[in-house]
C-alpha cells in the first residue's frame, strides 16, 4: 500500500505471505530498485563493440563510431547511398560492415577517388618509352616519338611489303626495332643480269608507315653501236636475253667465199652495253703458181682479186703437132689448192719434149 515509498525508481510492488518483492523498471536493481544498473560494464559490450557506452541514471548513451547508428550501435551505416558524395569522379561505391570503399574510375585514386594519378611520373613509362608524357584529369596524353603510334606508343609504324619489279630482286635494310620495313629502314631494288634500273632503287620508310616513293623499272641492256663490219667478213647475231642486240648477244664473223679467217673474230654485248671481243681479218686465197709445159700455152684467167687468187683458171692450148694429155683446164679452191692437175702436151709422133718451168706468180 505504500506505493513507490516501498519500491523506488518506478519499480512495481508485489505483495507477497509476510513479505513483497519489487519488479524493477529497466536500468534498476536491488530489493528495493534503489540501485541503478551500470550497463556500460560487464563482459558484453552495451553498444555491440561499435561505440563508446555512457552510463546515466536508468539507462545508458552509445556513441557510435563512423559507420555504425541505432541505439546500440548496432545498425550499419548504408554511406553508398549518398552516392556521387561519397565516391568522387565516377568511382563505385561499395559498402562494408561499418565502412565502405571506393573502386574508382581509371585515372584516379585515394580513399573517396579524390586524387588525380599522375600517369606520367613513377618508375615506369607510360609512354613506352617511345613518347612524351602530358597528365590530364584522369588520364594523359602520349606524343609519340616518330615511327611510334598508338594511345601509349606501342605500336610500331610499318611501311607495306612491296612488290619487286620484273626483272628484280629487293633487298631490305632495318629500322627502328631493329626491324625491317619500319620507320627509317630503306629498300633497295637490285636488277638481274642484262637489265638496268631506270628510276628510284633505294626507298624509305617514312614516319607516317609510307615509302617515299615507287621505284623505276629495270630495262634489258641493249648494245646499240653499230660493229664495223671489215671488208670480206659476214657477221652472224645470236640473240641474246631479249632478243638480238640485247645482253649477251654474240656476234660472230666468217669470211664471204675465197677467203679466209686469220685470227678468231667474236663480240659479246656486256652488262655495260658495250661490245667486247675482237674482229679478225678476211685474207684472199691463194693458188701456187702452175708450171706452163712444154709445147704448149697455159692461159691464166684470174679470180677474185687477180691471178692465183681464188677462183682463178687455168687453161692449157698445145702447140701445133702436139696433142693433151690430161686436165685441159684446173681451178683455185677454197683449200689454196688447185682442183687437179693441169695436163701436158704430146707430140703427135710420140716425141717427149723437155718443158720449160715458167713461174707466174
Amino acid at each position: 500500500r505504500h506505493g513507490d515509498s516501498v519500491c523506488n525508481n518506478n519499480g512495481t510492488c508485489y505483495n507477497t505471505p509476510g513479505s513483497f518483492n519489487c519488479k524493477c523498471y529497466v536500468g534498476f536493481t536491488g530489493n528495493n530498485c534503489e540501485t541503478d544498473v551500470d550497463e556500460c560494464k560487464g563482459p558484453t559490450n552495451a553498444c555491440s563493440g561499435h561505440g563508446i557506452c555512457s552510463n546515466n541514471l536508468g539507462s545508458f548513451i552509445c556513441y557510435c563510431r563512423d559507420g555504425y547508428t541505432g541505439h546500440i550501435c548496432n545498425t550499419d551505416v548504408d554511406e553508398c547511398r549518398h552516392g556521387d558524395s561519397v565516391c568522387n569522379n565516377k568511382g563505385t561505391c561499395n559498402n562494408t560492415p561499418g565502412s565502405f570503399n571506393c573502386k574508382c574510375y581509371v585515372g584516379f585514386t585515394g580513399n573517396n577517388c579524390e586524387t588525380d594519378v599522375d600517369e606520367c611520373k613513377g618508375p615506369t613509362n607510360a609512354c613506352s618509352g617511345h613518347g612524351t608524357c602530358s597528365n590530364n584529369l584522369g588520364s594523359f596524353i602520349c606524343h609519340c616519338h616518330d615511327g611510334y603510334t598508338g594511345h601509349i606508343c606501342n605500336n610500331v609504324t610499318k611501311c607495306v611489303e612491296i612488290s619487286a619489279p620484273t626483272h628484280s630482286m629487293l633487298q631490305y635494310g632495318i629500322g627502328i626495332e631493329e626491324m625491317n620495313r619500319t620507320y627509317r629502314s630503306t629498300v633497295s631494288m637490285r636488277c638481274d643480269k642484262g637489265y638496268i634500273a631506270a628510276g628510284n632503287t633505294i626507298l624509305r620508310c617514312s614516319k607516317h608507315g609510307e615509302w617515299d616513293g615507287s621505284f623505276g623499272q629495270c630495262a634489258v641492256i641493249n648494245c646499240t653501236k653499230q660493229l664495223a663490219q671489215p671488208d670480206h667478213i659476214e657477221l652472224s647475231y645470236t640473240e641474246g636475253i631479249e632478243g638480238i642486240r640485247t645482253y649477251n648477244t654474240v656476234v660472230t664473223s666468217r669470211c664471204k667465199e675465197g677467203y679466209n679467217l686469220t685470227e678468231k673474230s667474236q663480240f659479246r654485248c656486256n652488262e655495260h652495253g658495250n661490245w667486247e671481243g675482237s674482229s679478225g681479218t678476211c685474207k684472199v686465197i691463194f693458188c701456187e703458181g702452175l708450171l706452163e709445159p712444154n709445147s704448149s700455152i697455159l692461159s691464166i684467167d684470174g679470180g677474185i682479186e687477180g691471178n692465183w687468187t681464188y677462183n682463178t683458171t687455168a687453161t692449157i692450148a698445145c702447140d701445133q703437132g702436139y696433142t693433151l694429155m690430161g686436165n685441159k683446164m684446173v681451178r683455185c679452191g677454197s683449200s689454196s689448192q688447185w682442183n687437179g692437175s693441169i695436163g701436158y702436151c704430146v707430140a703427135l709422133q710420140g716425141a717427149f719434149e723437155q718443158s720449160n718451168v715458167l713461174d707466174r706468180r
